[in-house]
């Protein structure tokens, strides 16, 4: 009885000090953003690109834009994005592929996304990485 007693408070320990990234960023739908985030995601749809929507006391977004093909450029989509706090940092992962394809149907290419970026998990500085290279926001806009 004893053991098993040991066994549950480690798992609870290492269930409460995971840290999931899943609930650091929720992707969310387009249509359910408020009129000022969408006015923002109007201004980003031009160009590609990583841009944040932060306002004094509202939700903070992550809005990633690869929606834009220019002639003669490889499409490319979003194929994983992860995410972690480290000190005090969030670190945001990004992975971005091209396929091998000239065809321009394929649905993964070319989408806007925006995740609300969770602020109940506390950090002073965004890190973003774009296939392992550090990068920066294109535009921080709220």
């Amino acid at each position: 009885m004893h053991k098993k007693m040991v066994i549950l408070v480690l798992l609870l320990i290492l269930i409460g000090c995971n840290n999931n990234s899943s609930s650091l960023l929720t992707e969310v739908d387009q249509k359910d953003l408020n009129n000022d985030v969408v006015s923002f995601l109007e201004k980003t749809k031009k160009a590609n690109g990583i841009y944040l929507y932060s306002r004094e006391g509202e939700r903070q977004y992550l809005i990633l834009n690869n929606s834009n093909v220019n002639q003669g450029e490889q499409p490319s989509f979003i194929n994983s994005i992860q995410s972690e706090i480290q000190n005090k940092t969030l670190v945001i992962k990004i992975e971005e592929l091209k396929p091998d394809t000239d065809r321009f149907d394929v649905k993964r290419l070319g989408k806007l996304k925006a995740f609300i970026i969770n602020t109940e998990n506390k950090f002073d500085t965004i890190r973003i990485f774009k296939n392992n290279k550090e990068t920066k926001f294109d535009l921080v806009g709220g």
